[in-house]
């Protein structure tokens, strides 16, 4: 297939929520660097500042780019999002569900609170999102989940929550994946490994160590590596890759 001019995704138009840093930051970019316009989604006011950063940064290197804050888990501002994007970039053909929280604790101290929290921003947030993107985004369109590798092993103590958040995005994946089919919206999880970003530095270099002990690659993954996958699954001839788990682990899975 020859690609268009301007890059594989050249006239797309992507979403990429918790795009300020770590592997939401390397997915923007990636995307931009083929070619899409892409809507910067965050939802802290304290990180207004990077995410004017990360446009600026696309809108450098000759790309298109906006920005948007707000919590997505309320059906109202995702659909504010979704009609941002149309707005201000011209449609939707592409949407990345990255934006997720850890909260690791003992199992038998999570709070009613502190898990309605964590679905809120893994589970809900990407459902609603999703939901919103479809009824603008034109057949033939992409969505990619981002989960974890803790979805099919938790290898250290104290993410039974943050496990049951990511494993809710395997199921979530197949069914959307299934009910969009008929529109070849296709759908699919790319599931990093112990990637090196400021979430995972908040580990101790113990228990990083003891991460890369079960891979086959004994180094972290860098957040280049999720975002060369998530490129792959949204151009045009990966129209037949829906409902896939795919993971970016350096084979901690394996």
């Amino acid at each position: 297939m020859t690609e268009p001019a301007g890059g594989p995704l050249a006239g797309k138009v992507a979403v990429v929520t918790g795009s300020t840093r770590g592997i939401g930051r390397g997915i923007v970019k990636r995307l931009a660097d083929d070619g899409a316009a892409v809507l910067v989604s965050y939802v802290a006011e304290s990180s207004t500042s990077s995410a004017k950063d990360v446009v600026d940064g696309v809108r450098a290197t000759g790309g298109r780019a906006a920005s948007f804050q707000g919590d997505v888990s309320d059906p109202v501002t995702a659909q504010a999002l979704v009609s941002t994007a149309v707005e201000q970039l011209g449609g939707l053909d592409i949407l990345v569900n990255n934006a997720a929280i850890s909260d690791y604790q003992p199992f038998g101290s999570f709070s009613v609170a502190d898990v309605q929290r964590t679905l809120a921003v893994n589970v809900v947030a990407p459902f609603m999102l999703s939901q919103a993107a479809v009824a603008v985004m034109p057949d033939g369109g992409r969505i990619v989940h981002i989960g974890s590798t803790v979805a099919t092993r938790m290898a250290r103590e104290e993410g039974s929550l943050y496990a049951t958040s990511k494993a809710a995005l395997i199921g979530m994946t197949k069914g959307m994946a299934r009910d969009l089919g008929p529109r070849r919206i296709t759908v699919n999880l790319v599931n990093p490994g112990p990637t090196a970003t400021e979430m995972l530095a908040r580990h101790s270099e113990e228990k990083i160590a003891h991460m890369v002990s079960f891979m086959a690659i004994k180094e972290l993954a860098k957040p280049e590596h999720t975002a060369a996958i998530v490129a792959a699954l949204v151009r045009d001839d990966a129209a037949y890759t829906t409902g896939a788990v795919i993971g970016v682990d350096g084979g901690y899975t394996i």
